[in-house]
């Protein structure tokens, strides 16, 4: 079971509301790229995800062979230092 869609309020408004697409428990690579070309194709530009989730990677070669313009959320753990942080966004998404 994985939870579709978070939303949240976004920092620049009040008044507008985003929609974050939820990947927890999502890991196979042919049920991800079905899913995140096909809310891409629905206008869900925003992927939510976290190293817990250990889908990442999978996501990121996604986002790249399809070409899918969109913003992501991932998540830490709390123990994890900023440096280590900034290595593992680098290594994962490979910007």
């Amino acid at each position: 079971m994985f939870h579709p869609l978070a939303v949240t309020k976004s920092t620049l408004s009040t008044n507008v509301l985003l929609l974050w697409f939820g990947t927890y428990k999502i890991d196979n690579l042919e049920k991800l790229t079905d899913i995140l070309t096909y809310i891409y194709s629905k206008g869900i530009k925003r992927i939510d995800t976290a190293q817990l989730y250990r889908n990442e990677k999978t996501i990121s070669a996604i986002i790249k062979e399809n070409k899918l313009d969109v913003k992501i959320s991932t998540k830490v753990s709390k123990y994890e230092s900023l440096d280590y942080v900034n290595k593992r966004i680098e290594l994962v998404y490979e910007i």
